[in-house]
Parts: C-alpha cells; sequence; structure tokens
C-alpha cells in the first residue's frame, strides 16, 4: 500500500536526489562499439543491478524511463537472485543522466561522459586512454597530488589504499583473535 501511494507523487528535487544517490551506489553506464562501426552498430545502456525489486520500482517511477526485469539468478556462488532496470538508446540514457547530473557524483558523471562521446565517435574507446583521463577514483578521490601513487605502470587512489589495507588487517586481526585464544 505505501510504495502504491508513491507511485502517485510527483517528480520532486528530494525524490531526484534519492535516485541520483541509488544510481551513484549502484548503477553505471556503458557503451560498446562493433570493432568495424561503419556497420553503424553501436550500443549505449544505462543500468542498475539490485537484490531489492522495489527499490528499483521506485527508481524507474521517479526517472520514468527504463524496465525493471528479473529475477535473474547469479552465476556466482550461493547468491539472491537480482532484478535489473535498465534503458537504452542515446536520448534515454542522455536524459537519465541529465536529470540526476546536480546529484551524480565525480566517478559517475565521468562514466556517462565517456559514454555519450564512445557512442556519438561511434569507436571503442582506447582503456589504456580512458584511464589515464581519469581524474577521480571511482569513490570520488582526486587521482592528482599527494592522493596519487603508481604501484608500477597503474594510477592508484592512496585513501582507497589506505582503507582496503586497514580492512584487511582488521579482518586479520579478527581471525587471529577468533581462533587463537
Amino acid at each position: 500500500m505505501g510504495f502504491t501511494c508513491f507511485l502517485n507523487r510527483v517528480r520532486t528535487r528530494e525524490n531526484m536526489a534519492w535516485a541520483a544517490g541509488f544510481f551513484d551506489g549502484e548503477g553505471s553506464f556503458w557503451s560498446n562499439v562493433r570493432n568495424d562501426a561503419s556497420d553503424g552498430v553501436r550500443a549505449i545502456t544505462a543500468s542498475v543491478t539490485n537484490t531489492d525489486r522495489e527499490l528499483l520500482d521506485k527508481f524507474q517511477s521517479i526517472v520514468g524511463l527504463g524496465k525493471v526485469r528479473g529475477p535473474y539468478q547469479e552465476q556466482r556462488g550461493n547468491r539472491q537472485p537480482v532484478y535489473r532496470w535498465s534503458v537504452g538508446g542515446h536520448r534515454a540514457v542522455q536524459a537519465v543522466g541529465a536529470m540526476m547530473w546536480e546529484w551524480l557524483g565525480t566517478y559517475k558523471r565521468q562514466r556517462w561522459a565517456e559514454a555519450l562521446t564512445t557512442w556519438r565517435a561511434g569507436v571503442r574507446p582506447n582503456a589504456i586512454e580512458l584511464k589515464r583521463a581519469q581524474t577521480h577514483c571511482k569513490w570520488g578521490h582526486p587521482l592528482s597530488g599527494d592522493n596519487l601513487r603508481f604501484n608500477g605502470r597503474q594510477r592508484m587512489c592512496r585513501t582507497c589504499d589506505r582503507r582496503r589495507s586497514a580492512e584487511s588487517k582488521a579482518r586479520k586481526r579478527a581471525r587471529e583473535a577468533g581462533s587463537g585464544s
């Protein structure tokens, strides 16, 4: 009953901010071009995958585009079935990104721009060039100055690297405390 009432609401700034936050955490923009783009075969998509169908239905009702499909059984391990909201086509993906732009983080804004640029150009992007052009990590930290470190040939976010290291050490201490009494 509560969700049905939600569907009757008007698209508000608060709802759009929620949708953008949900997409920022769970969604993705991507484009694909066949090796020989001269035949015009290219695709662009925005999608969100989640185990909670109701959240995806709420997202779809706010943006007013796309469809929720599923459930799909994940191929890896004993996982819950997932549902997927997606929308395809240049105009629809452009509209979804534009309506959420104000609230999207830096990383998703970059992915949206890259997907649109790749689709418009009709050429497969060079992954190395895309990585070099990346100004922020996927969590929004800048890849510059003191926050940038190199691991061989790869640029890494020092903030994220420290967080991963601290989490790994905490898991190790917890394992040792649980088994070593």
